[in-house]
């Protein structure tokens, strides 16, 4: 239910908006992304892009307190072969998979896609944050992670 109703904003939003419709259309992928398949599948992974250009969703939330799910040079290459969706939190969790819902087959998390700890990364990446938020198909904000 929920799927069919941002279904339908999303259409509205395309058809209704000049913009929207024009800037939806081929915007680049960050350098990292979550692949998300259309199948099942209970995991993701961490794909690097060379340029290529497909829809994408971001996540917007707040990291809160303690230990959460992140992408450091020392989980990077496990990262890239797979990240079980168990390991997500619940709400980052949810988001994945109502991406997948809607045919999305790119999340963009920035404690996944940002190489935690890597401050050279960091800074690069963190330069281009307006740019992966404003080029993204949609954006999940998410009130409580």
């Amino acid at each position: 239910e929920n799927i069919k109703l941002v279904e339908g904003w999303m259409d509205s939003c395309r058809d209704e908006h000049m913009v929207c419709a024009r800037t939806r259309k081929s915007e680049p992928l960050p350098k990292r992304v979550l692949y998300i398949s259309n199948t099942s599948q209970n995991s993701v992974l961490l794909h690097e892009s060379s340029g290529e250009t497909a829809p994408y969703v971001t996540a917007s939330y707040c990291w809160g307190v303690g230990a959460t799910l992140q992408t450091t040079q020392k989980s990077l290459k496990q990262h890239a072969k797979e990240i079980s969706l168990a390991a997500f939190p619940e709400t980052l969790r949810d988001a994945i998979l109502f991406a997948r819902g809607l045919g999305f087959r790119y999340v963009w998390i920035d404690a996944l896609c940002i190489i935690q700890g890597d401050d050279s990364d960091w800074t690069e990446q963190a330069k281009q944050m307006t740019a992966i938020y404003h080029g993204s198909a949609l954006n999940i904000a998410i009130a409580d992670a």
